[in-house]
């Protein structure tokens, strides 16, 4: 998920306080977009009162609002891609966990090097 993904270079220390800006930034995300989306619609249909051509100026502004939510996505997915490092577990992390942790203490290890 994003949060497990946001938290796995986190400190367990730190853990506490990183969940909580990504839930503050979610919510904060999730607000402002409302807003702007709301906006494009209002400004897309001129803000039309309901009358004989009702349905066709919503249908025009839900098309331009679907276009500019579009538009988020595609400009969120090129920042993640370019921006956000990825990070790959070495197998010695991988051994350390293991044998660090009873359960895992009869587990064959797979060398992935």
């Amino acid at each position: 998920s994003l949060t497990s993904a946001s938290l796995a270079d986190v400190q367990p220390s730190d853990a506490g306080a990183a969940s909580g800006l990504i839930n503050v930034t979610q919510q904060l995300g999730a607000a402002i977009g409302l807003a702007v989306l709301v906006t494009v619609f209002g400004s897309a249909t001129h803000h039309a009162q309901i009358g004989a051509q009702a349905a066709s100026v919503v249908v025009h502004g839900l098309r331009v609002v679907f276009g500019v939510g579009l538009l988020f996505t595609v400009a969120a997915m090129v920042t993640v891609a370019t921006l956000i490092p990825r990070s790959v577990p070495t197998a010695a992390v991988i051994d350390l966990d293991m044998e660090m942790d009873p359960v895992f203490a009869e587990v064959p290890v797979v060398d992935v090097a």
